[in-house]
């Protein structure tokens, strides 16, 4: 049988019962389990706000240095100077007055310096007057490298999984690829696009598809993923 729980002569309850205690157990585990899942959560959110406010500030600084460097491309000290002759051709650029190659993951641009002296390149070296420069952007190692044949590279910023490059002709409706562009002459603008990965993985709660070039991946791991992008006119086409 049950036992009643005692009460004193003031009216007061002296005990609780097994089944009372049982049930603040229980509620007690239930709160527990909510804080802990709460706090879970909390961490995990910080984890994904904090990979993305990061990507989104390198991705802005990596697209605001490739499109300063390609709307460089093709300028000249003197315009009146043929652009064929101040851009001879060369192993990186095989036709005369060609200001821009590159594959579907690389670009190469090239430029001259002004007079006034103002013009630097992706390294900050000033590009004297007359000179021309060579400036390349690739992947290597997770790292966005900027190269100029000034001398010397350096890596804009890291994370980078894929730098995707797709090239708009004059006369043609979109973007191409590299295998496409039969008249280098021809490019007009570029759609640059830069895949940044989380360096942790678990940072989203499931597999995250993205979509690169217009192709779309579903990478194994759960890693943070996200696609930046930007169309660069170049200003000096010839």
């Amino acid at each position: 049988m049950q036992r009643r729980p005692h009460i004193n002569s003031h009216g007061g309850q002296t005990g609780l019962t097994l089944i009372e205690l049982l049930i603040a157990i229980a509620v007690g585990l239930v709160l527990i389990a909510g804080l802990l899942g709460v706090l879970v959560f909390s961490g995990q959110t910080d984890r994904l706000m904090g990979e993305s406010a990061r990507m989104q500030e390198n991705a802005r600084f990596a697209l605001d240095a490739i499109g300063r460097e390609l709307r460089m491309a093709g300028f000249r000290s003197d315009i009146t100077t043929p652009v064929a002759s101040i851009f001879p051709a060369d192993s990186k650029f095989p036709a005369a007055g060609q200001i821009i190659n590159g594959t579907n993951n690389s670009i190469s641009l090239r430029y001259q310096g002004s007079p006034d002296g103002t013009v630097r390149d992706c390294l900050g070296n000033p590009v004297p007057a007359g000179t021309t420069v060579t400036i390349d952007f690739s992947v290597v190692d997770q790292e966005l490298i900027c190269q100029s044949s000034l001398g010397g590279s350096t890596a804009l910023v890291d994370r980078v999984g894929e730098l995707r490059v797709r090239y708009g002709m004059n006369g043609s409706a979109g973007y191409a690829d590299a295998t496409a562009v039969t008249n280098w002459a021809a490019v007009t603008s570029l759609n640059v696009e830069l895949l940044f990965v989380s360096e942790r993985d678990g940072v989203t709660t499931g597999q995250q598809a993205y979509t690169i070039g217009g192709v779309t991946h579903t990478p194994t791991d759960r890693r943070l993923r996200r696609v930046y992008g930007a169309v660069v006119t170049l200003r000096n086409h010839p």
